[in-house]
């Protein structure tokens, strides 16, 4: 016999944490969650709910933001859908 559990949540917002161009956090907005129970591939029971969990994360190491291509912020630019920013040092 199968039983199942599933989570899946939601999250008002969720607000990135840079730093180098790196993302070193996350904090979470007001999370809730739909829940169900099944045995046998039968829906048992489902439940929403609002889920007490931690909101705030600190990475142990920073995770590197991916980069576009150059030729793909060319061709997003000229969709008309992206203007691309000018490149400089610091």
């Amino acid at each position: 016999m199968k039983l199942g559990v599933s989570l899946k949540a939601s999250f008002e917002s969720v607000q990135l944490e840079l730093k180098d161009g790196r993302m070193s956090g996350l904090k979470l907005g007001n999370p809730t969650g739909n829940i169900s129970l099944k045995c046998a591939s039968q829906e048992v029971a489902a439940f929403k709910r609002d889920l007490k969990i931690n909101q705030a994360y600190t990475f142990a190491t920073p995770v590197p933001m991916a980069v576009a291509a150059p030729a793909a912020e060319a061709t997003l630019a000229e969709a008309g859908s992206v203007v691309p920013l000018k490149r400089r040092a610091i």
